[in-house]
C-alpha cells in the first residue's frame, strides 16, 4: 500500500525561513526545526496511511514497536472504509499486540462520550491481550472532552505521528465529494471532507513524550477514579530526545510548533491556550489572505451574557477578524453546507450562531473583503469538518481544534502551526483546486491565490454562503444550549 505524500519541495533560503520564523509563532512555546510534515487529504488518505503505517511498526526488526493512539472516538473502520468482513482496526491492533507490538488507546470519556468506543468495540479491546484502553474522564465537567486525534507510530529509532481532524470513525471515511460512496457510513450531512498532517522528527518525539508523561498520569492512583481502565495499563517510558537525529530532507524547509488547549479543570497536564493564542497571532499578522475551513465557525466567544461575563475581550476572535477585513486582508471561510430543513433543532442553533458570526463580520468589517463558501453539488451536501488556517501562502494551523470556546478554550485539543511557505502553497493549491474542480495538473490548480479565489467563486460546485438578513436573536433557550451544552466556556 503507497504512502500518499505531498510531492518534495526544494529548500527555501536560511535568512527568509528565519524571518518566517519570527513573524507566525510564538516565542513562548518550543519550536521544531528538520521536523517533515506530509499532508493527508480527506478521510481515505488519512485511513490508507494510519493502516500503512501499522503494518509497518508490525514489520519492524527492532524495538522498541508502539502504536498510540489519543482520540476522541473510536470505530471498527477498515481500510477501505466500512466493508463487511474486511481485516478492520481492532482485529488489526489484536494481531500486532499478538506480535509483540505494545498497543495503547486513550479515547475520551466524556461530552459524547458514550458513542467514543461503541459497547462492542469496548468488549472486544477489553478481551484483546496487549492492547492497553484507558477512558478519559479527567476533565470535571461531563459536557466536555478529550477533542484530540493524534495517532503515534515507534518502530526500532523511527517515530511519526499523525494528526488532524480525523477520528477513526466510519463518518470520517472518505474518497470522492461528487458521490456517495456505499462503503462509507451514510449521513444526511453527506460525504465528509477532512485534513491531517504526517510528522517526523524532533516534533514527533516531543508528541511522543507529551503522550507518554499523559498517560502515565493516567496511569497512577491519584487519577484513578477519573480513568476508566478498559484493561491493564502501565506506565509508559518517554523518547529521549536524542533518539532521533533530523536528516536532510527536501520537504524540510520550515518549523513546527505545537500547540494545545488544555482547560484547568484537567489534572493530567499543566493548563494552556497556546491554540487560541497562536490562532490570535496568525490573524493578526495576515498581510493578504486569511483561509479557514471550519466545522462549527463561531468566532464571537462573547456572544451569550455568559461569555460576555466569564471571558475577556482579548479571547475574542471576531474583533481580529474584523481589523483583518478592514485592513484590506481577504478572508476566506469553507463551511458545512447549509441544511435549510433542520429548523427549531440544535443543528439550526448551531448554524444561526455562525451566521450571526458572519452578519457581524460583513456589518463591522469591509463585506467586500469576505467571501464565505458552502458546497453546492446537486446530488448532496458536503460536511466540512476540518480544522485549517491558511495565512499568505506562508503559514498553516492544522489540528482537532474549531474555531469556538470549545476549541479556544474549553476542551482537550491539539494542533500544529507550521511555516513552511513551499508546502503551505502545495497544501492551499491542492485543496482549492479539488473545491473548484479544476484538474490535477492543469496551469489554473497551480495559480497564485488570488488566480484560484476567482476559481473557486466562479465554480458551480460552491456556492456563496450567505447571510442576507441579521438572524433572530438569542431565546433565553437558546443562550441555556448554548452556554451549558453547545459551546460551554469551561
Amino acid at each position: 500500500m503507497s504512502t500518499p505524500t505531498v510531492p518534495a519541495v526544494p529548500t527555501l533560503p536560511t535568512q527568509r525561513r528565519r524571518e518566517a520564523l519570527r513573524q507566525w509563532l510564538l516565542e513562548s512555546e518550543p519550536v521544531f526545526g528538520g521536523s517533515p510534515v506530509d499532508v493527508l487529504v480527506d478521510g481515505s488518505e488519512y485511513f490508507e496511511h494510519w493502516f500503512d503505517s501499522v503494518a509497518r511498526v508490525f514489520r519492524a526488526k527492532y524495538g522498541p514497536r508502539r502504536v498510540l493512539h489519543y482520540g476522541w472516538r473510536l470505530m471498527n473502520i477498515a481500510p477501505e472504509g466500512k466493508v463487511p468482513n474486511a481485516t478492520g482496526l481492532v482485529a488489526m491492533l489484536r494481531h500486532a499486540a499478538s506480535h509483540e507490538v505494545e498497543v495503547r488507546v486513550s479515547a475520551s470519556g466524556h461530552a459524547w462520550g458514550f458513542v467514543a468506543v461503541p459497547p462492542p468495540l469496548w468488549w472486544r479491546l477489553r478481551r484483546s491481550r496487549g492492547v492497553q484502553v484507558l477512558i478519559d474522564r479527567s476533565l470535571r465537567n461531563v459536557i466536555l472532552s478529550n477533542h484530540v486525534k493524534l495517532s503515534i507510530f515507534e518502530a526500532g529509532t523511527d517515530v511519526w505521528a499523525v494528526l488532524g481532524s480525523v477520528d477513526l470513525a466510519a463518518p470520517r471515511y472518505d474518497r470522492a465529494h461528487e458521490r456517495i460512496d456505499p462503503r462509507r457510513y451514510a449521513t444526511p450531512r453527506g460525504p465528509s471532507h477532512d485534513l491531517g498532517v504526517r510528522i517526523e522528527g524532533p516534533a514527533a518525539i516531543e508528541l511522543q513524550r507529551r503522550f507518554a508523561a499523559r498517560w502515565t498520569a493516567a496511569c497512577s492512583d491519584e487519577h484513578r477514579r477519573r480513568v476508566r481502565r478498559v484493561s491493564g495499563s502501565t506506565a509508559l517510558t518517554p523518547m529521549a530526545e536524542s533518539v532521533v537525529e533530523p536528516t536532510p530532507d527536501p520537504r524540510v524547509t520550515g518549523t513546527v510548533q505545537i500547540v494545545e488547549t488544555i482547560p484547568p479543570s484537567i489534572g493530567l497536564a499543566a493548563p494552556t491556550n497556546s491554540f487560541g493564542r497562536l490562532l490570535h497571532r496568525a490573524i493578526a499578522t495576515a498581510r493578504e489572505y486569511i483561509y479557514i475551513e471550519d466545522q462549527y465557525f463561531a468566532p464571537d466567544l462573547l456572544d451569550t451574557p455568559a461569555g460576555a461575563q466569564g471571558l475577556g475581550p482579548e479571547f475574542d476572535v471576531l474583533p481580529l477578524l474584523v481589523d483583518a477585513l478592514r485592513r484590506g486582508v481577504r478572508v476566506i471561510v469553507l463551511l458545512p453546507s447549509r441544511d435549510p430543513g433542520r429548523t427549531g433543532t440544535v443543528t439550526e442553533l448551531i448554524d444561526r450562531r455562525r451566521d450571526r458570526a458572519i452578519w457581524r463580520l460583513q456589518s463591522e468589517g469591509d463585506a467586500t473583503n469576505l467571501v464565505t463558501l458552502q458546497y453546492n453539488l446537486p446530488t448532496h451536501p458536503v460536511y466540512i469538518h476540518s480544522k485549517l488556517v491558511i495565512c499568505d501562502d506562508e503559514f498553516m494551523l492544522v489540528g482537532s481544534a474549531n474555531i469556538c470556546r470549545r476549541g479556544l478554550l474549553s476542551d482537550l485539543e491539539l494542533a500544529v502551526g507550521i511555516v513552511n511557505p513551499l508546502l503551505v502553497t502545495a497544501t492551499r493549491q491542492r485543496l482549492w483546486a479539488e473545491h473548484a474542480g479544476l484538474h490535477e495538473g492543469s496551469p489554473e490548480a497551480a495559480g497564485s491565490w488570488s488566480q484560484m479565489l476567482a476559481a473557486m467563486t466562479s465554480s458551480r460546485r460552491l456556492a456563496a454562503y450567505t447571510v442576507d438578513r441579521e438572524p433572530a436573536a438569542y431565546s433565553r433557550l437558546d443562550t441555556w444550549l448554548i452556554d451549558t451544552f453547545i459551546d460551554p466556556i469551561q
